[in-house]
């Protein structure tokens, strides 16, 4: 399985981006460290297709 889709904006739940915004709520930011940098992102959007 493939971790991420840029194409069709779909992100695998065993992603690393997908692990650190486990939990988060939907409106809330999260920090995600980028190597030797930190970028802030906000949880615009929660789906899933089962």
């Amino acid at each position: 399985m493939d971790e991420a889709s840029v194409a069709s904006g779909k992100v695998a739940f065993v992603a690393p981006i997908a692990r650190a915004v486990i939990g988060v709520k939907l409106g809330k930011t999260v920090t995600l460290k980028l190597g030797p940098k930190e970028e802030v992102v906000e949880v615009a959007a929660i789906s899933y297709e089962g």
